[in-house]
């Protein structure tokens, strides 16, 4: 479906590069600078979640333990772990400090999707793509988040730019910066490699046969070399890091659609509406390249990751932030095709109207997992003796950063050893995984009644903590004088609580 008519410099949207013209700096300098303020205004509101401990962790790791984890059971989002671990090492392991790495890349993100629009559909369309992806509340969570997803898009744009660059003028240059992107891009999510097959796709497309060129071949090899150790890395691992993720529906498809745009079901259908407008306008003027590229970047992603989850479930919302640039360049191509000026103003003012009102609705929402407070109640009402135990056993993570951050010492935490031995016991459940996992959670509270009382219990953002003290009847009693049940209940403990 593609076209290569507006590979010539008659191009009605592009006459020339952007990236050197001084309008282009002053773009870049006011869209990077608004993705900073917008990124920094809300990145300490919430609490770091379970996902955000884990990269701190590694963050904290020597270097050489660190390299052992990425080859040896956890590559992905190495290129990010090694980073944080050097930012770590600089700026210390604050909110403030390990989320802010993240915050640069989303920041930069943003002028990345300018000068690709730009260069796509003329720079008023760049300009209000930049807008729309800073004020993109999805992206606006991530920037906001310890995780590589940040760094993520911001490379898949940059590949996707020098992709589109080196189309209209090949050089050299060109295709070792299209490499590099690419290949860190693999480095920073697996998830990548779905754009680099867009990529693929639309060269094909594009130059059929004559894109099977030596130069491109080479870059092909290249990307699939350098991309080598990860993938080895990746098949060792296999898919038990991700054997949590449920069989995706087409209500799941919706849904995740609504979270690129920002929560929004009015946006999303703005943008879809804008692109499909734009497109048919381009297919009238015989050049629909560049529509029909950001189109499949959008949709192949999605359409693969759902068919292969029918093999191994691996549709995550989250991982479709590739697809953000795609879906707000989608529908900006509509600017250029709109011919009328009060018209084009009239759907630039109702694209940045819907975003910046549902950007201000998820400022004022609460979402993730509140372990902040949770880990304070728990540390301010603790005694010297007390147990600590968890469900799931990685729940501690975020607990221990927490207590961490408080240099807060905090009571003995069990691997399920001695617990008999305790007067009281606090039971720290990660909601989403008691909900997923009822009957072990139920069978869990059944086997501490045997011996312990709930005293209290509290709930926070996705962490409940109950509090445990002995019941009266038995907490005088020695240990081998209790009845077998009771002992045996008890053996049974560490299984349920440290799954």
């Amino acid at each position: 479906m593609l076209s290569d008519k507006r590979t010539r410099r008659t191009d009605s949207y592009v006459s020339c590069p952007l990236a050197h013209s001084g309008p282009a700096y002053r773009d870049v300098c006011a869209l990077t600078l608004l993705a900073f303020l917008l990124d920094f205004v809300n990145i300490t509101n919430t609490s770091v979640g379970l996902d955000e401990s884990v990269s701190i962790a590694y963050a904290r790791l020597s270097i050489t333990s660190l390299l052992s984890i990425l080859t040896g059971g956890d590559a992905n989002m190495s290129l990010y772990h090694v980073l944080l671990n050097l930012w770590v090492r600089m700026f210390g392991e604050s909110e403030l400090a390990v989320r802010s790495l993240s915050a640069v890349f989303g920041a930069l993100a943003v002028s990345a999707i300018y000068l690709l629009g730009a260069r796509l559909f003329g720079r008023t369309a760049g300009l209000v793509a930049g807008l729309l992806f800073a004020l993109d509340a999805f992206i606006v969570h991530y920037a906001d988040t310890a995780r590589s997803y940040a760094m993520l898009v911001l490379l898949v744009v940059l590949s996707s730019y020098f992709l589109v660059v080196e189309i209209e003028q090949p050089s050299r240059r060109n295709r070792i910066a299209y490499v590099l992107a690419s290949t860190l891009a693999v480095y920073a999510h697996y998830f990548a490699a779905y754009v680099l097959v867009v990529h693929v796709c639309t060269l094909m497309a594009l130059r059929r046969r004559t894109a099977l060129t030596r130069e491109w071949l080479g870059v092909a090899a290249t990307i699939v070399l350098l991309c080598t150790p990860e993938a080895s890395f990746a098949f060792r691992e296999g898919p038990v890091l991700i054997s949590w993720i449920k069989q995706p529906t087409l209500n799941d498809v919706e849904a995740t659609l609504v979270e690129l745009a920002g929560g929004s079901r009015v946006l999303l259908f703005a943008l879809i509406a804008g692109g499909c407008y734009a497109t048919v306008s381009a297919v009238k003027e015989r050049g629909y390249w560049r529509n029909g590229f950001v189109a499949a970047w959008l949709v192949v992603p999605i359409v693969l990751s759902f068919a292969l989850s029918f093999v191994q479930p691996i549709f995550l919302s989250r991982y479709f932030i590739i697809c953000v640039p795609a879906l707000i360049l989608f529908g900006t191509a509509a600017i250029t095709s709109v011919r009328r000026p009060v018209a084009a103003g009239a759907l630039i003012a109702t694209f940045v109207w819907l975003s910046a009102t549902q950007l201000l609705a998820f400022y004022t929402s609460d979402v993730g997992e509140n372990w902040r407070d949770a880990t304070r109640y728990v540390l301010a009402a603790t005694r010297p003796g007390d147990a600590i135990v968890f469900y799931p056993r990685y729940a501690r993570k975020p607990f221990e950063y927490y207590q961490r951050q408080g240099k807060s010492i905090a009571p003995t935490n069990l691997d399920g050893h001695a617990l008999e031995e305790r007067q009281r016991i606090w039971l720290v459940i990660r909601e989403s995984d008691a909900v997923a996992h009822f009957p072990e959670i139920q069978q869990l509270q059944s086997q501490l009644s045997e011996s312990y009382r709930r005293a209290a219990q509290r709930r926070f953002r996705n962490v409940v903590i109950e509090f445990y003290t002995r019941n009266t009847n038995t907490q005088d009693a020695p240990v081998k004088d209790r009845t077998p049940q009771a002992r045996e209940g008890g053996a049974r403990l560490p299984s349920l609580l440290f799954r």
